[in-house]
């Protein structure tokens, strides 16, 4: 059941349990079918607990009994520490040289993990080392620290996450510079092989030669002297995930989500997004500067509103319902354009 509610197998779609458990009012708020491992793991702790306690008792000597129990922790070990430990490759965690020389590195103040967002458990051990503020500090699940700044990082710094415009360099520095962060850190065991060579190449358009590099490492400095000429955007859902248009397929507005702009140029800026629904008309509901619109979409409808920009920054709530209704609703990005207002 904790594979999820569907495997695939040969090309079709299998149905698991879990797909009906996840349909049962209040069960289906736990949204993954893996929360239910500690529960079950407990029962079974408790079950052979009871087990190995009246195995216990059909024995006469203390040895015996003692031998039991060495028998139970040698089964826990074989279950647990030796499949953990050839998962992490059976070696100790280790400080990549170049992460310990960033501490000495001169003028850098904050540090950027890339890739964005998925690396936050070795970036924090890595902090050990280096004693340097993170962008991002915890492994549960994307907490932005300032607003926008994690997912216009992912949007400028991960190949290929959709086809949104690309960032130019000099905004990509003048973002990161605009949070405070002056130094970007790569992981280059965290990508698959193949999106590690895009990362690389993007970065080093981007950054240029890195200051520090080893083996599992790469560290890039930020230019915090740039000036900004054109425009980071991003859609994010309400859990911080990438929402639009990801690997080149059209994307979804699934309920509640963030559309976030980075672009000091513009003092305000016009949004237009080309939306189809689901299911019948739904309203698409808009609340930037304080200020609240609503817009029905039934075919292809194009949305367009005009925003501020203050100190280059604009945070974009966007809500999809049904028509008359609170039920939260899906409907098809097709497009979104992004332009200044005053050109």
């Amino acid at each position: 059941m904790v594979n999820g509610a569907p495997v695939t197998v040969g090309g079709a779609t299998i149905p698991l349990p879990y797909a009906l458990l996840d349909r049962v009012p209040l069960l289906q708020f736990g949204r993954t079918a893996g929360r239910y491992m500690p529960l079950a793991s407990v029962g079974l702790a408790v079950l052979a607990a009871h087990g190995l306690a009246a195995l216990g008792e059909g024995l006469a000597g203390r040895g015996q009994r003692n031998a039991l129990a060495a028998a139970a922790a040698l089964l826990i070990t074989v279950e647990y520490v030796i499949p953990y430990s050839a998962m992490h490759g059976g070696q100790r965690a280790t400080i990549p040289q170049a992460v310990e020389a960033l501490a000495t590195l001169p003028n850098a103040t904050a540090v950027l993990t890339v890739p964005v967002g998925t690396a936050r458990r070795e970036a924090m051990y890595y902090q050990t080392a280096h004693g340097l503020p993170l962008a991002a500090g915890r492994i549960d699940r994307d907490i932005d620290p300032v607003p926008g700044l994690l997912p216009l990082a992912r949007q400028a710094l991960t190949p290929d996450i959709n086809r949104l415009p690309a960032a130019d360099r000099e905004t990509i520095h003048a973002m990161l510079a605009h949070y405070g962060i002056d130094t970007v850190v790569l992981l280059r065991d965290m990508p698959l092989p193949a999106e590690l060579d895009e990362t690389e190449q993007l970065l080093a358009e981007v950054f240029g030669a890195p200051v520090l590099a080893d083996a599992r490492t790469a560290i890039y400095r930020v230019d915090g002297t740039t000036t900004a000429s054109g425009r980071i955007v991003t859609i994010v859902d309400r859990f911080g995930q990438m929402g639009a248009r990801r690997r080149g397929e059209e994307g979804t507005l699934a309920g509640d989500g963030m559309l976030y702009i980075y672009g000091p140029a513009c003092a305000r800026a016009t949004v237009t997004l080309n939306l189809s629904p689901a299911t019948r008309t739904l309203d698409v509901i808009v609340t930037a500067d304080g200020a609240r619109q609503v817009f029905p979409v039934t075919e292809r409808t194009d949305v367009a509103f005009e925003i501020p920009l203050s100190e280059g920054i604009a945070p974009v709530e966007l809500s999809v319902y049904r028509r008359g209704r609170t039920t939260n609703r899906t409907a098809v990005l097709h497009a979104l354009a992004v332009t200044c207002a005053d050109e």
